[in-house]
């Protein structure tokens, strides 16, 4: 196989309803940054993971969402 064959991808999807370019721009840097360092999932590697950001119901979801807190959920993944 070649090395292109065992490459992660990853893809994100954020529509305006989220939040507002600052926060998106932000989930955005998150997901890039951890697929960059040795954070992301061993269970994602050589695969396509595609996050969905949804629309909350709480207004200052994401706003109040720290980067740990978003580690400690892709860490769940390693774990299942």
């Amino acid at each position: 196989m070649t090395t292109e064959a065992l490459e992660s991808k990853y893809g994100m999807t954020l529509s305006r309803k989220v939040a507002n370019s600052v926060i998106r721009n932000k989930l955005k840097r998150w997901v890039r940054a951890s697929a960059r360092s040795n954070k992301w999932p061993q269970s994602f590697r050589n695969k396509t993971v595609v996050f969905v950001f949804r629309p909350q119901s709480e207004d200052l979801f994401f706003k109040k969402l720290k980067y740990q807190s978003f580690l400690d959920v892709l860490a769940k993944f390693e774990r299942a």
